[in-house]
């Protein structure tokens, strides 16, 4: 069986590892074609990091990462460093303004994911991804266990929703003790329209940093969804609680798709191949009951 050029890893939450296991540039980037083409918006905003440790026993990389980079950013991936326990590998990667960084092991702890995670921020600012090109090389400074700027948000107290049962209590049922009665009435109308052939789902839990569900169909999800999780859907999304991490709707392309929360704190929101970040988002609409949907043009945003 033909091994695959390309491989995505969820050891850390907030980070995806992609662990390249070729120099064939054009085996990279049509694996990375396959990978994103039946659910392309399941990877946009995804922050990678590129994991060249495969080729850590020779001297010189014997792959260009430009092109990598550049295929990754086209499909809307995000990569922020390098990882190889290969000191002159690191300073490719550095060349090639992305952050360089040790080999991490699937974390299983919180301690080992927060200081993973520190490695990241700590390697990465020493990278022109998102701020103006530097070559210095990585210092030895400590790394910080700051959070992540997302995190920022309160933690807000459980709601009937976060906190509902997972015996068998219908979804309309929740809606109608949930805070927001707009949200229950907008929710319905979008629901009695969904293709009956599409797969929905229910998910009467909260998703935890690090998952990701995604439905065929419309997603809904009785409870909160955490930093660093992602929600995904062909059809709309409906989260009876706080909406953190990333929704994504209409994944398949129908910019018709919509996101329901009672809660808006995400990361990431996109319909159809439109997203907002969260700096980009009106603070006006952060911590509120909002319908979200695409309007031709750009994504809309209304408060229930």
């Amino acid at each position: 069986m033909r091994q695959s050029a390309i491989i995505f890893k969820n050891n850390l939450p907030n980070f995806k590892i992609l662990k390249i296991e070729t120099a064939d540039i054009e085996a990279i980037q049509s694996a990375l074609k396959d990978k994103t083409r039946q659910a392309p918006m399941m990877f946009v905003g995804m922050q990678v990091v590129i994991d060249i440790s495969f080729f850590d026993d020779q001297a010189s990389l014997p792959i260009d990462l430009a092109p990598i980079k550049d295929s990754l950013m086209r499909v809307g991936i995000n990569p922020i460093a390098v990882m190889t326990d290969n000191t002159q590998h690191r300073q490719t990667g550095l060349d090639a303004k992305l952050g360089a960084l040790p080999i991490i092991a699937a974390a299983t702890d919180k301690i080992t994911i927060d200081k993973a995670q520190a490695n990241i921020v700590n390697s990465t600012s020493h990278s022109a991804v998102n701020q103006s090109a530097t070559n210095q090389a990585p210092t030895n400074q400590a790394p910080t266990n700051q959070a992540p700027t997302n995190q920022a948000i309160d933690e807000p107290k459980k709601t009937h929703a976060d906190t509902a049962p997972s015996n068998g209590i219908a979804v309309n049922e929740v809606a109608a003790n949930a805070s927001s009665e707009a949200l229950q009435s907008a929710t319905a109308s979008t629901t009695a329209s969904t293709t009956d052939n599409r797969e929905n789902q229910v998910i009467k839990h909260p998703i935890r940093s690090g998952q990701r569900i995604y439905a065929k169909g419309d997603l809904t999800i009785v409870g909160a969804v955490s930093h660093g999780a992602e929600v995904i859907a062909d059809g709309n999304i409906h989260v009876y609680g706080v909406l953190r991490g990333r929704a994504i709707a209409g994944a398949s392309g129908d910019t018709s798709a919509q996101i329901f929360c009672q809660k808006m704190a995400a990361e990431l929101v996109a319909i159809a191949g439109n997203y907002k970040q969260l700096e980009a988002i009106d603070e006006q609409y952060l911590n509120q009951p909002l319908q979200i949907g695409f309007d031709g043009e750009t994504i809309s945003f209304q408060v229930l």
